[in-house]
Protein backbone atom coordinates (compact mmCIF):
# COMPACT_ATOMS: atom_id res chain seq x y z
CA UNK A 1 0.00 0.00 0.00
CA UNK A 2 2.82 2.41 0.84
CA UNK A 3 4.61 1.69 -2.44
CA UNK A 4 1.39 2.31 -4.36
CA UNK A 5 0.88 5.63 -2.57
CA UNK A 6 4.46 6.69 -3.35
CA UNK A 7 3.96 5.73 -6.99
CA UNK A 8 0.73 7.74 -7.18
CA UNK A 9 2.38 10.81 -5.65
CA UNK A 10 5.34 10.44 -8.00
CA UNK A 11 3.06 10.32 -11.06
CA UNK A 12 1.07 13.32 -9.83
CA UNK A 13 4.25 15.33 -9.20
CA UNK A 14 5.55 14.45 -12.66
CA UNK A 15 2.32 15.57 -14.32
CA UNK A 16 2.34 18.77 -12.26
CA UNK A 17 5.94 19.48 -13.27
CA UNK A 18 5.19 18.84 -16.95
CA UNK A 19 2.21 21.19 -16.75
CA UNK A 20 4.03 23.91 -14.81
CA UNK A 21 7.29 23.97 -16.79
CA UNK A 22 5.93 25.89 -19.83
CA UNK A 23 4.08 28.33 -17.56
CA UNK A 24 7.18 28.85 -15.43
CA UNK A 25 9.22 29.46 -18.58
CA UNK A 26 6.78 32.15 -19.75
CA UNK A 27 6.77 33.80 -16.31
CA UNK A 28 10.57 33.92 -16.22
CA UNK A 29 10.69 35.24 -19.78
CA UNK A 30 8.34 38.14 -19.09
CA UNK A 31 10.64 39.32 -16.28
CA UNK A 32 13.69 39.72 -18.53
CA UNK A 33 14.96 42.07 -21.18
CA UNK A 34 15.65 40.79 -24.67
CA UNK A 35 19.38 40.69 -23.96
CA UNK A 36 18.87 38.61 -20.81
CA UNK A 37 16.62 36.20 -22.71
CA UNK A 38 19.17 35.65 -25.47
CA UNK A 39 22.34 35.30 -23.40
CA UNK A 40 21.23 33.84 -20.06
CA UNK A 41 19.69 30.42 -19.20
CA UNK A 42 15.92 30.43 -19.23
CA UNK A 43 15.78 29.46 -15.52
CA UNK A 44 17.84 32.52 -14.57
CA UNK A 45 15.87 34.88 -12.31
CA UNK A 46 17.22 38.44 -12.60
CA UNK A 47 17.71 40.57 -9.48
CA UNK A 48 14.85 42.83 -8.46
CA UNK A 49 16.61 45.90 -9.86
CA UNK A 50 16.98 44.23 -13.29
CA UNK A 51 13.43 42.94 -13.70
CA UNK A 52 11.76 44.34 -16.84
CA UNK A 53 8.21 43.11 -16.26
CA UNK A 54 6.55 46.54 -16.07
CA UNK A 55 8.48 47.68 -19.12
CA UNK A 56 7.38 44.61 -21.09
CA UNK A 57 3.75 45.00 -19.98
CA UNK A 58 3.77 48.70 -20.89
CA UNK A 59 5.12 47.90 -24.34
CA UNK A 60 2.61 45.10 -24.91
CA UNK A 61 -0.48 46.97 -23.72
CA UNK A 62 0.59 50.52 -24.52
CA UNK A 63 2.74 50.62 -27.62
CA UNK A 64 1.07 47.60 -29.24
CA UNK A 65 -2.42 48.61 -28.00
CA UNK A 66 -3.53 45.19 -26.80
CA UNK A 67 -6.26 46.91 -24.80
CA UNK A 68 -8.48 47.07 -27.91
CA UNK A 69 -8.08 43.34 -28.50
CA UNK A 70 -8.74 42.75 -24.80
CA UNK A 71 -12.05 44.60 -25.11
CA UNK A 72 -12.96 42.56 -28.20
CA UNK A 73 -12.23 39.29 -26.41
CA UNK A 74 -14.18 40.42 -23.34
CA UNK A 75 -17.19 41.10 -25.59
CA UNK A 76 -16.87 37.77 -27.42
CA UNK A 77 -16.33 35.67 -24.29
CA UNK A 78 -19.19 37.34 -22.42
CA UNK A 79 -21.92 37.45 -25.07
CA UNK A 80 -21.32 34.19 -26.95
CA UNK A 81 -21.29 31.82 -23.93
CA UNK A 82 -24.27 33.63 -22.36
CA UNK A 83 -26.40 33.29 -25.49
CA UNK A 84 -25.17 29.73 -26.09
CA UNK A 85 -25.98 28.59 -22.54
CA UNK A 86 -29.46 30.14 -22.71
CA UNK A 87 -30.25 28.48 -26.05
CA UNK A 88 -28.70 25.21 -24.86
CA UNK A 89 -30.93 25.20 -21.78
CA UNK A 90 -33.99 25.66 -24.02
CA UNK A 91 -32.87 22.65 -26.07
CA UNK A 92 -31.80 20.55 -23.08
CA UNK A 93 -35.10 20.85 -21.20
CA UNK A 94 -37.28 18.97 -23.72
CA UNK A 95 -34.45 16.51 -24.38
CA UNK A 96 -34.30 15.64 -20.69
CA UNK A 97 -37.89 15.95 -19.47
CA UNK A 98 -40.26 15.71 -22.45
CA UNK A 99 -41.28 12.84 -24.70
CA UNK A 100 -41.51 13.47 -28.43
CA UNK A 101 -40.59 11.74 -31.64
CA UNK A 102 -37.02 12.35 -32.79
CA UNK A 103 -35.70 13.28 -29.35
CA UNK A 104 -32.79 10.87 -29.57
CA UNK A 105 -31.94 12.09 -33.07
CA UNK A 106 -31.67 15.66 -31.79
CA UNK A 107 -29.48 14.53 -28.89
CA UNK A 108 -27.11 12.55 -31.10
CA UNK A 109 -26.96 15.45 -33.55
CA UNK A 110 -25.76 17.68 -30.71
CA UNK A 111 -23.39 14.96 -29.53
CA UNK A 112 -21.80 14.64 -32.96
CA UNK A 113 -21.29 18.40 -32.96
CA UNK A 114 -18.93 18.06 -30.00
CA UNK A 115 -16.83 15.39 -31.72
CA UNK A 116 -16.18 17.22 -34.97
CA UNK A 117 -12.93 19.21 -35.20
CA UNK A 118 -13.48 22.94 -35.17
CA UNK A 119 -11.22 23.39 -38.20
CA UNK A 120 -13.83 21.87 -40.49
CA UNK A 121 -16.15 24.80 -39.72
CA UNK A 122 -13.72 27.42 -40.99
CA UNK A 123 -14.52 27.39 -44.71
CA UNK A 124 -18.33 27.17 -44.32
CA UNK A 125 -18.28 29.92 -41.69
CA UNK A 126 -16.10 32.08 -43.90
CA UNK A 127 -18.46 31.70 -46.86
CA UNK A 128 -21.58 32.30 -44.76
CA UNK A 129 -20.19 35.42 -43.09
CA UNK A 130 -18.98 36.77 -46.42
CA UNK A 131 -22.42 36.20 -47.99
CA UNK A 132 -24.10 37.95 -45.05
CA UNK A 133 -21.50 40.74 -45.10
CA UNK A 134 -20.52 39.90 -41.54
CA UNK A 135 -16.89 39.03 -42.27
CA UNK A 136 -14.48 40.97 -40.06
CA UNK A 137 -17.28 42.10 -37.74
CA UNK A 138 -17.88 41.50 -34.06
CA UNK A 139 -21.40 40.25 -34.72
CA UNK A 140 -20.11 37.66 -37.18
CA UNK A 141 -17.54 36.27 -34.76
CA UNK A 142 -20.10 36.25 -31.93
CA UNK A 143 -22.45 34.16 -34.10
CA UNK A 144 -19.67 31.70 -34.93
CA UNK A 145 -18.58 31.29 -31.32
CA UNK A 146 -22.19 30.91 -30.16
CA UNK A 147 -22.96 28.18 -32.69
CA UNK A 148 -19.86 26.23 -31.67
CA UNK A 149 -20.61 26.53 -27.94
CA UNK A 150 -24.22 25.31 -28.14
CA UNK A 151 -23.68 21.51 -28.64
CA UNK A 152 -21.36 21.01 -25.67
CA UNK A 153 -23.48 23.21 -23.41
CA UNK A 154 -26.62 21.33 -24.48
CA UNK A 155 -25.17 17.94 -23.54
CA UNK A 156 -23.82 19.15 -20.20
CA UNK A 157 -27.06 20.85 -19.15
CA UNK A 158 -29.24 18.00 -20.44
CA UNK A 159 -27.29 15.43 -18.42
CA UNK A 160 -27.71 17.58 -15.31
CA UNK A 161 -31.45 17.96 -15.92
CA UNK A 162 -31.80 14.18 -16.11
CA UNK A 163 -30.84 14.01 -12.43
CA UNK A 164 -33.80 16.19 -11.41
CA UNK A 165 -36.73 14.11 -10.06
CA UNK A 166 -39.77 13.87 -12.33
CA UNK A 167 -42.16 14.46 -9.44
CA UNK A 168 -41.13 18.12 -9.46
CA UNK A 169 -42.54 18.50 -12.96
CA UNK A 170 -45.66 16.51 -12.07
CA UNK A 171 -46.29 18.72 -9.05
CA UNK A 172 -45.76 21.85 -11.13
CA UNK A 173 -48.25 20.61 -13.74
CA UNK A 174 -50.82 20.00 -11.02
CA UNK A 175 -50.31 23.60 -9.92
CA UNK A 176 -51.19 24.72 -13.43
CA UNK A 177 -47.75 25.68 -14.71
CA UNK A 178 -47.08 25.39 -18.43
CA UNK A 179 -43.86 23.95 -19.79
CA UNK A 180 -42.40 27.44 -20.09
CA UNK A 181 -43.47 28.15 -16.52
CA UNK A 182 -41.80 24.95 -15.33
CA UNK A 183 -38.69 25.85 -17.30
CA UNK A 184 -38.46 29.39 -15.94
CA UNK A 185 -39.58 28.91 -12.33
CA UNK A 186 -38.30 25.43 -11.49
CA UNK A 187 -35.77 24.04 -13.96
CA UNK A 188 -33.56 27.09 -14.42
CA UNK A 189 -33.11 27.84 -10.69
CA UNK A 190 -32.29 24.20 -9.95
CA UNK A 191 -29.87 24.02 -12.89
CA UNK A 192 -27.93 27.16 -11.98
CA UNK A 193 -24.74 25.19 -11.10
CA UNK A 194 -24.80 23.41 -14.47
CA UNK A 195 -25.43 26.69 -16.28
CA UNK A 196 -22.45 28.25 -14.51
CA UNK A 197 -20.21 25.29 -15.41
CA UNK A 198 -21.30 25.43 -19.05
CA UNK A 199 -20.69 29.18 -19.13
CA UNK A 200 -17.23 28.87 -17.58
CA UNK A 201 -16.14 26.17 -20.02
CA UNK A 202 -17.29 28.22 -23.00
CA UNK A 203 -15.92 31.48 -21.56
CA UNK A 204 -12.45 29.99 -21.19
CA UNK A 205 -12.59 28.42 -24.65
CA UNK A 206 -13.68 31.64 -26.37
CA UNK A 207 -11.12 33.65 -24.40
CA UNK A 208 -8.27 31.38 -25.48
CA UNK A 209 -9.52 30.81 -29.05
CA UNK A 210 -7.17 31.98 -31.77
CA UNK A 211 -7.93 30.18 -35.05
CA UNK A 212 -11.34 31.65 -35.90
CA UNK A 213 -10.18 35.12 -34.96
CA UNK A 214 -7.22 34.75 -37.29
CA UNK A 215 -9.30 33.57 -40.27
CA UNK A 216 -12.54 35.52 -39.83
CA UNK A 217 -11.03 38.92 -38.94
CA UNK A 218 -8.33 40.98 -40.58
CA UNK A 219 -8.44 44.32 -38.79
CA UNK A 220 -7.25 45.47 -35.41
CA UNK A 221 -10.72 46.74 -34.46
CA UNK A 222 -12.28 43.24 -34.41
CA UNK A 223 -9.33 40.94 -33.70
CA UNK A 224 -9.43 38.90 -30.44
CA UNK A 225 -6.65 39.14 -27.90
CA UNK A 226 -5.06 35.73 -28.47
CA UNK A 227 -5.04 36.24 -32.22
CA UNK A 228 -3.41 39.63 -31.77
CA UNK A 229 -0.76 38.11 -29.48
CA UNK A 230 -0.04 35.36 -32.01
CA UNK A 231 0.38 37.90 -34.79
CA UNK A 232 2.82 40.07 -32.86
CA UNK A 233 5.74 37.85 -33.72
CA UNK A 234 7.21 39.10 -36.97
CA UNK A 235 4.45 41.67 -37.51
CA UNK A 236 5.11 44.32 -34.90
CA UNK A 237 7.81 43.12 -32.56
CA UNK A 238 10.32 40.34 -32.00
CA UNK A 239 10.77 40.67 -28.24
CA UNK A 240 9.96 37.43 -26.46
CA UNK A 241 9.74 39.30 -23.15
CA UNK A 242 7.00 41.58 -24.47
CA UNK A 243 5.09 38.64 -25.93
CA UNK A 244 5.40 36.70 -22.66
CA UNK A 245 4.20 39.70 -20.66
CA UNK A 246 1.19 40.04 -22.94
CA UNK A 247 0.43 36.33 -22.59
CA UNK A 248 0.72 36.33 -18.79
CA UNK A 249 -1.48 39.39 -18.32
CA UNK A 250 -4.05 38.03 -20.78
CA UNK A 251 -4.85 35.03 -18.57
CA UNK A 252 -5.66 37.13 -15.50
CA UNK A 253 -9.34 37.56 -16.42
CA UNK A 254 -10.12 33.81 -16.85
CA UNK A 255 -8.34 33.05 -13.58
CA UNK A 256 -10.42 35.67 -11.75
CA UNK A 257 -13.67 34.36 -13.28
CA UNK A 258 -12.89 30.77 -12.26
CA UNK A 259 -11.93 31.80 -8.72
CA UNK A 260 -15.11 33.83 -8.29
CA UNK A 261 -17.36 30.98 -9.47
CA UNK A 262 -15.27 28.15 -8.01
CA UNK A 263 -18.01 26.96 -5.64
CA UNK A 264 -20.64 26.93 -8.38
CA UNK A 265 -18.16 25.22 -10.68
CA UNK A 266 -17.77 22.34 -8.22
CA UNK A 267 -21.53 22.07 -7.61
CA UNK A 268 -22.17 21.76 -11.34
CA UNK A 269 -20.60 18.30 -11.35
CA UNK A 270 -22.70 17.01 -8.46
CA UNK A 271 -26.22 15.75 -9.01
CA UNK A 272 -28.87 17.49 -6.87
CA UNK A 273 -29.81 14.19 -5.23
CA UNK A 274 -26.21 13.71 -4.03
CA UNK A 275 -25.94 17.01 -2.15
Amino acid sequence: MRIRRILVYFILIMFFAIWMLPLLSVILTCLKSEKQILYLPFWYLPPLSEIHFLENVTTAWGTLKLSKSFLNTLIYSSISPTVAVFLASLIAFPLAKMKFRGKNAVFYFALIGTFLPFQMYLVPDLKILSALRLFNTRIGLILVYTSICIPFATILIRNYMLTLPDWLLDAAKLDGLSYFGIYGKIILPLCTPALVVAFLFQFIWVWNEMLFGMVLTHSYSTRPLMTQLAMLKGSYITSFGVMAAGAITSIIMPVIIVLVFQKRFTQGFIAPSER
